[in-house]
């Protein structure tokens, strides 16, 4: 199961291009687990999230709660459980740019990718542990 929530993560993280608050992450994390990843990256929800539309796109939740057709009263309250979680907490409003992971930077707990060098890194020290003056 966590590795299936790593799934669900990762593909938020790829297409998400909007900055989210961690509980908008975490009510994505939920749906996204539930209906998959395809059906998440080509919704209505996506589009209109990306859009920077996020009442629209809190909206888009109770339109999926169908399985076989029918309606099911299980997913009904799920939904409305993600929804409200989603909108528990607005998105900060610092602009992330295109194709940077949407995950508030004070959750991001991520590892620092070495082949992305930041300002205080070089070569000889790719994760800038160095004091300025030691290289």
């Amino acid at each position: 199961m966590k590795q299936d929530v790593g799934i669900a993560e990762d593909a938020i993280n790829a297409a998400v291009l909007v900055p989210l608050s961690q509980p908008q992450f975490d009510a994505l994390v939920s749906f996204t687990f539930n209906v998959g990843t395809h059906a998440f990256k080509t919704s209505t929800l996506l589009k209109l999230l990306n859009a920077r539309d996020y009442d629209g796109s809190a909206k888009e939740f109770a339109r999926w709660t169908k399985g076989g057709g029918k309606e099911l009263p299980v997913l009904v309250a799920r939904r409305k459980r993600e929804r409200a979680l989603f909108e528990s907490e607005p998105a900060p409003e610092k602009k992330q740019s295109t194709g940077t992971p949407a995950v508030d930077p004070r959750y991001d707990l991520r590892v620092p990718d070495p082949l992305h060098l930041d300002e205080t890194a070089d070569a000889t020290d790719p994760f800038g542990l160095k004091e300025p003056g030691e290289r």
